[in-house]
């Protein structure tokens, strides 16, 4: 006999959270490892449309730029603050399984994400070298091949903030292949302004394309392609300047073509 205290109640169960951080699909409550899982829907309810600003919902994560805006990624604050060619990352970052090398190259805009998982701690052992700090595995929706599927977002607002995403989804061999092509493109005029030459800094002028090609040779045979371009034209962070002691015994700042002050 059920107790009356249990009748007419519901109770919530989360569902289960399959990850691949061990490099093999399994359940988030079977993997012996810190992970964060987060959802695209969830990125796009929390209105995230680039991968800088994931730290807002993952705990341990930040994500800083640098004056190149290159993004500098740590993880328990272990990471790489210098963002030059010469050196590597200190969390490392795949993008559908592929290793992005340079921290230049690891602000990507949030088009068509299906799941970003952050791993806390060395992974070294699974994911090789350049996982000091831990690892960042973002993966994108996977096409289908039974209907086609299209998706559009716009974002307007001020200081010339236009964003547009677009998803499609195209059924090339019926139970067998499957084409995804997504496009993002962002830009905003800028809210700093250079006193030297009116420049504007903090803008943001950014194209992106992505295509994922699934083929189903066979039972136990599949092919998975994947490509991604995209390109930046922004200026430089921008940065205010500032005497930390601007009454201390000498204390100057040049402005150039401007009087000494």
């Amino acid at each position: 006999m059920v107790p009356d205290f249990f009748v007419g109640h519901a109770y919530a169960q989360l569902e289960e959270v399959v990850v691949t951080a061990r490099r093999r699909a399994e359940s988030l409550q079977e993997t012996p490892i810190s992970v964060s899982a987060v959802s695209g829907d969830a990125l796009d309810a929390a209105g995230i449309s680039n991968i800088a600003d994931v730290k807002m919902i993952v705990p341990n994560l930040q994500i800083a730029p640098t004056s190149t805006k290159s993004q500098a990624i740590f993880v328990r604050g272990i990471g790489q603050r210098a963002a030059t060619p010469e050196l590597d990352p200190g969390v490392g970052q795949y993008v559908n399984g592929i290793f992005i090398a340079r921290q230049d190259s690891q602000l990507l805009d949030a088009i068509d994400i299906a799941n970003i998982q952050v791993l806390r701690g060395p992974q070294g052992t699974l994911f090789g070298k350049n996982n000091t700090g831990g690892a960042m595995l973002i993966t994108t929706k996977a096409p289908h091949s039974e209907v086609y599927d299209v998706s559009v977002a716009v974002r307007l607002g001020e200081y010339g903030r236009q964003d547009v995403k677009l998803g499609v989804n195209i059924p090339l061999i019926e139970d067998k292949m499957g084409l995804r092509i997504s496009a993002s493109s962002k830009r905003l005029e800028g809210y700093y302004d250079n006193v030297q030459d009116s420049a504007k800094f903090g803008d943001e002028d950014r194209q992106a394309i992505s295509g994922r090609l699934n083929w189903q040779v066979a039972e136990d045979f599949n092919v998975d392609l994947f490509a991604f371009w995209s390109v930046q034209d922004e200026n430089a962070q921008g940065n205010n300047c500032e005497l930390i002691n601007p009454s201390a015994a000498v204390a100057v700042f040049i402005v150039p073509n401007e009087d000494d002050t």
